[in-house]
């Protein structure tokens, strides 16, 4: 049964059919008096570009009312009927289409990942690692696929379990259709529609990726962060400067200068370790583009479990994050296992 974009009151149907197929007209949410799914007139570049920007009624539109049922008004049933016999019908259908749609996601979702991970290995002759490289790649993001999506759906299933919001154990004010529609395979489905855009977008910005040539030097990156690493040492070091000039503190700290001296040069070891650490990590395209697709598919999936389910959003934030471990344990336990 599809659902309001606005309200997420349940409907029958969001659209009815005359004998033009091209006549449509849409339904109208009885709680909140607006159209129920407009987007059901709007082309896939738009509904994508409002899946860019984060519009909760995508989400909805995508989840429960993409390819519902409509209704013919020149059927010769009633509006009732039609609606009680077409949601009987479809309610089977509907978890295939779901199920059909994950397995689809979740395989372009794993080729843009191993796309994303093998960009600096391209060159201008074209891919230049090998099969071992590639095979040993997508493994990786398989299995760190599989683990994120399996960790947060049973973490959130959990979660709605001990609310009783699924299954459904309370009565609640209002309708709500997200939860008289609700189906597990609803929650991965909405992490790889908020994953899946960032990383598409990234490889069409691929275009204009450039690698530096091994003929001119790397710009050096360890002096920012070596700059600042020292700048707390470099306040203690006053400090002590300062404290020195008492004779009180002085008499105190003479006997310890030997362990002083000691600390001091732990510092500055690890000083150089923090600033080499740092200045390898932002040297690495491969780091850049997993912070930044991380960065973006977090915020972009812990929203879209926010229009989804009833959670806070410190719990929500707790799932992705989750969800983010295991796929890095998964991702480390193949990558040893293969190499």
């Amino acid at each position: 049964m599809p659902v309001c974009t606005h309200c997420a009151f349940p409907a029958d149907h969001v659209y009815t059919t005359y004998a033009s197929k091209s006549n449509v007209r849409l339904s109208v949410c009885p709680r909140c008096e607006t159209f129920a799914d407009p987007l059901i007139e709007h082309p896939p570049l738009l509904i994508l570009l409002d899946l860019v920007l984060l519009k909760p009624r995508v989400y909805l539109h995508l989840l429960f009312n993409r390819d519902s049922a409509r209704l013919d008004a020149d059927a010769a049933v009633t509006e009732q009927a039609q609606a009680t016999a077409t949601a009987t019908a479809t309610a089977g259908r509907r978890d295939t289409h779901v199920h059909a749609q994950l397995a689809r996601l979740a395989l372009a979702a794993v080729a843009a990942e191993s796309a994303v991970r093998l960009l600096p290995h391209v060159t201008a002759r074209g891919l230049c690692a090998d099969a071992a490289t590639v095979a040993r790649t997508v493994a990786a993001v398989g299995a760190e696929t599989a683990a994120q999506l399996a960790t947060t759906t049973l973490l959130a299933l959990a979660v709605l379990r001990a609310q009783g919001w699924w299954p459904a154990r309370k009565r609640f004010a209002f309708r709500d259709g997200r939860q008289e529609n609700f189906v597990p395979a609803l929650i991965p489905l909405t992490l790889l529609y908020s994953t899946l855009v960032p990383l598409v977008l990234q490889l069409a910005l691929a275009i204009w990726y450039t690698p530096a040539s091994p003929l001119e030097p790397a710009p050096s990156l360890a002096s920012p962060f070596a700059d600042f690493t020292a700048s707390p040492l470099r306040a203690l070091r006053h400090l002590s400067r300062c404290a020195l000039d008492q004779p009180r503190v002085r008499a105190v700290l003479v006997p310890l200068s030997p362990h002083l001296a000691q600390l001091a040069e732990a510092a500055r070891s690890i000083q150089h370790d923090v600033a080499t650490a740092l200045a390898e990590w932002a040297a690495s395209d491969r780091a850049w583009a997993w912070a930044g697709t991380r960065l973006l598919g977090g915020m972009a999936s812990g929203f879209g479990l926010r229009v989804l389910l009833p959670t806070p959003p410190v719990v929500t934030t707790a799932l992705v994050l989750a969800g983010w471990a295991a796929a890095a344990g998964a991702g480390r336990a193949v990558e040893w296992a293969l190499t």
